[in-house]
């Protein structure tokens, strides 16, 4: 540690240590306030999507053929 800090500047750094040591655990609500937020949006999202074929009348008729030979 300096040996050249003004009143000013201690004051303001015994302020901020106050404020580390009397941590009322709001960090940690914070947290715990994202995490629900990210579980919740994996919720709200739901499984992925698996691209699908579109259906043309070509395709329409090839699989009317495969089920008629089975």
């Amino acid at each position: 540690m300096t040996h050249h800090y003004s009143m000013a500047q201690i004051v303001e750094l015994h302020g901020a240590l106050e404020k580390i040591k009397d941590d009322t655990g709001r960090w940690n609500k914070s947290l715990a306030t994202l995490k629900l937020e990210q579980q919740d949006a994996r919720r709200d999202k739901g499984p992925a999507k698996v691209p699908q074929q579109k259906q043309t009348a070509q395709t329409v008729e090839r699989l009317s053929r495969r089920s008629e030979s089975v």
